[in-house]
């Protein structure tokens, strides 16, 4: 990494990439440093040296530059940029964005239609993880037409991986599942180039997990917890570390679900400890929380527990994510829940549920609804009008599990 940042300085940016950056670094397609590795924070620090004064998106004055970067280097260098910065600091950065902006620009300009739709799936993370969620599915299908358009079949997966996760977190299951299993039949019929193999693979374990997530909500509970396992075994085979820690959150997100705190926490844990390894913030700090609702759930102090995760979900936002806020306050107040708050629940439930209409993320509606009932136990009308409620939610998302347990609350509440 020294030498290539000294190659920067000298103005022989193009020479360090060429014959330091991709072939030792990288190991060329392999993305050794970036995929097995998992050394993000590393790569950024060095990649910084490629902009000017650490703007990123701007490249320095090249009058001067005994060797500059070519505008294909260029391209190189922002998608690189913008795939670290998306794994270090947010999906939903500033910087993110603007690296990936100027990439699609300059993708466009040299007409390099692989790295054009591997922008685009960059720029479409940033949308979602702003969860901006109806602009995000609209950008998901652009990327799905504009693969069928440029003639790059082998980019399918990726074009339904954005279609179908986008579709799981505004709580349409049964779309989830229908698109992750059309970009799993893709992924059998294409040989995929050298260059694309890490965006695809990456691509094909997300399906898996979110065909798997899907299936729980169809009534398959075991057998679609067994697919995410598999999504987190293909990404740590293939050496793909973030996509290691991303998919180990969604295993511990479907154990939530399944209301198995025990293996909740042993998931949760492991994220975050792989997370905070590879420096990978946004999944160490999912981890964080589910371990802590997990430790509640599990008869440690509730209060102990809200106050780890209080101070994780009051911060997040800060640099531009919005997905998953609703989510977090759910398990915040299913904590205090614990410690029979209920006017900290009610008032948890009001402000994620403010948020699930703003954004369109609601994948936890029925949940909330349901926590809401159980602190409005003492008004009877109350809680049955929000478990009927519930009771419309399961129904429209497809969601089996969800839909028995508000049955079960609505014949408590009877009993």
């Amino acid at each position: 990494m020294l030498a290539f940042v000294h190659g920067c300085k000298a103005g022989m940016a193009e020479a360090a990439l060429r014959d330091l950056y991709l072939p030792r670094i990288q190991r060329g397609d392999e993305g050794f440093a970036t995929n097995t590795l998992g050394a993000g924070s590393a790569i950024l620090a060095a990649l910084a040296h490629c902009f000017d004064r650490g703007n990123w998106g701007a490249f320095p004055p090249t009058a001067d530059a005994p060797e500059p970067l070519t505008p294909e280097s260029k391209l190189l260098v922002l998608t690189e940029a913008g795939q670290q910065l998306a794994a270090v600091r947010s999906y939903a950065s500033a910087e993110t964005e603007r690296c990936y902006i100027e990439a699609r620009q300059l993708s466009q300009e040299l007409d390099d239609r692989p790295r054009l739709l591997r922008v685009l799936y960059g720029l479409w993370l940033v949308q979602v993880f702003r969860a901006q969620s109806r602009p995000a599915l609209d950008f998901a299908y652009r990327i799905l037409d504009t693969t069928e358009h440029l003639g790059a079949p082998f980019l399918l997966p990726a074009a339904r991986r954005a279609i179908c996760s986008t579709h799981f977190y505004r709580g349409e299951f049964r779309d989830t599942h229908e698109h992750a299993g059309r970009g799993l039949e893709a992924s059998s019929a294409q040989t995929v180039p050298a260059s694309q193999r890490h965006l695809v693979a990456d691509a094909i374990a997300f399906l898996i997990a979110y065909r798997g997530m899907s299936a729980w909500h169809m009534g398959q509970r075991e057998r679609g917890l067994r697919m995410v396992d598999r999504a987190v075994s293909r990404a740590a085979h293939q050496g793909l570390a973030h996509s290691q820690a991303a998919l180990l959150w969604v295993s511990a997100v479907g154990r939530q679900w399944d209301d198995d705190p025990q293996a909740t926490l042993a998931l949760a844990e492991q994220t975050a400890r792989i997370a905070g390894e590879k420096g990978f913030r946004i999944w160490g700090k999912g981890g964080k929380i589910l371990a802590a609702w997990a430790r509640a759930r599990l008869g440690h102090d509730p209060n102990e527990c809200a106050a780890v995760m209080e101070p994780i979900i009051k911060t997040w936002g800060n640099n531009g994510e919005a997905l998953l806020k609703p989510y977090w306050l759910l398990l915040l107040a299913e904590v205090h829940e614990i410690a029979k708050q209920d006017r900290k629940v009610l008032k948890l439930v009001e402000e994620a549920r403010g948020l699930a209409d703003e954004t369109g993320e609601h994948w936890a509606d029925a949940p909330l609804c349901r926590v809401s009932a159980r602190a409005l136990r003492g008004d009877p009308a109350q809680a049955r009008a929000l478990l009927e409620e519930a009771r419309a939610i399961a129904v429209k998302q497809g969601s089996r599990p969800t839909l028995e347990r508000v049955e079960a609350d609505l014949a408590a509440l009877d009993g």
